[in-house]
């Protein structure tokens, strides 16, 4: 331990043992004076808010310094896979979140940080699509801790079974909410915009697949704005070709109920 860390944290410390010893000193005397139970209880309430008060500073008094210690962390990771539809193939690097959390460890350590997940798999639209969400839980050696959240779902791309593209799913979602939990930013990690094993920014749908869903959507009394608040994009042109199947036998699910219903 060098001796500016030591001239930062020693202050802290006394603070802590004189308010400690003052608050106390207050909680024996009104024990000699047999004060009201009430009088304790606020006096126990008082000492608690500020140690919740005092463990947020130091908190974040931590994490600042990390954040001026987290070196630039490189693009190891080359992912290469082939296009479900169209042929083709699309290939970049990345930083892997394991080099992430490789290089930021040690630092993470000296400033008494830890980081720990939380993740949840649900069933949305009735069972007809899954959702994951990961929480990222940063704690202080002094108890305060700060959640980041984050939800996606599985991950289309390529040519992945259903096991991979939730794994895909989680390890974007973990790599996302660590970074940002911890203020890591894309140039500490030199990131080219994609995620860890993430989804990918492939080719779009062409304007013939457009009318195609466009159509789609008429028969299951349906239109291009669901299909997009479906895929959560913004505009139907910004679907990935690969999830064109996807969204496909969305509209075809849909159109199903309607169909029974005129039969019968």
């Amino acid at each position: 331990m060098d001796k500016q860390l030591v001239e930062t944290e020693q202050p802290i410390n006394q603070e802590v043992v004189v308010h400690q010893e003052q608050h106390m000193l207050l909680i024996q005397k009104a024990v000699e004076k047999s004060l009201d139970i009430s009088y304790l209880e606020k006096l126990m309430d008082l000492q608690e808010r500020w140690e919740r008060g005092n463990a947020r500073k130091n908190f974040f008094v931590a994490l600042s310094k990390f954040q001026s210690q987290i070196p630039k962390i490189p693009k190891n990771g080359i992912a290469h896979f082939g296009h479900k539809q169209g042929g083709g193939s699309t290939s970049y690097t990345f930083a892997k979140l394991g080099d992430i959390a490789e290089a930021i460890k040690p630092l993470l350590e000296s400033n008494g940080l830890s980081y720990r997940y939380i993740q949840k798999i649900e069933n949305t639209d009735n069972h007809a699509s899954t959702r994951i969400t990961v929480v990222c839980i940063i704690t202080h050696a002094g108890g305060h801790q700060e959640c980041t959240e984050m939800s996606g779902y599985p991950d289309q791309s390529g040519k992945k079974n259903a096991i991979q593209e939730k794994a895909s799913t989680v390890s974007y979602l973990r790599r996302y909410t660590l970074t940002g939990a911890l203020g890591i930013t894309a140039s500490d990690i030199e990131d080219d915009g994609h995620g860890s094993e993430g989804p990918e920014a492939e080719d779009k749908i062409t304007q013939d697949q457009v009318k195609q869903l466009t159509q789609a959507a008429k028969m299951a009394n349906k239109n291009l704005g669901d299909v997009c608040a479906k895929a959560q994009i913004k505009m139907i042109t910004d679907l990935p070709a690969q999830r064109y199947e996807g969204a496909m036998n969305w509209l075809k699910k849909q159109a199903i109920p309607e169909a029974q219903h005129v039969t019968n």
